[in-house]
């Protein structure tokens, strides 16, 4: 089953993990993207851990190239060159 969320945080800790692959979609009547991920048990306590502001075991590089690709593949999923 798939989840989508606009929450951009939640998607580069999600693709930053490498436990969860994350997809970058347009959103319906909307310009702006969401992303996408399969809702699986590993996504699930990874979520809550975050939005509980606990400490995860992922180092600050691979989150900004995780935000960085997840930043692109919005743009490319709206069709736009310009921001989120």
């Amino acid at each position: 089953m798939k989840v989508t969320t606009e929450s951009f945080n939640e998607a580069t800790v999600l693709r930053a993990s490498k436990l969860v692959a994350v997809a970058a979609v347009p959103k319906p009547c909307s310009p702006r993207a969401q992303f996408e991920y399969e809702d699986t048990e590993a996504a699930r306590v990874l979520l809550t851990r975050f939005n509980r502001r606990e400490l995860l075991d992922i180092p600050a590089k691979t989150l900004l190239q995780a935000r960085n690709e997840l930043y692109s593949e919005a743009r490319a999923a709206r069709g736009l060159r310009g921001a989120l």
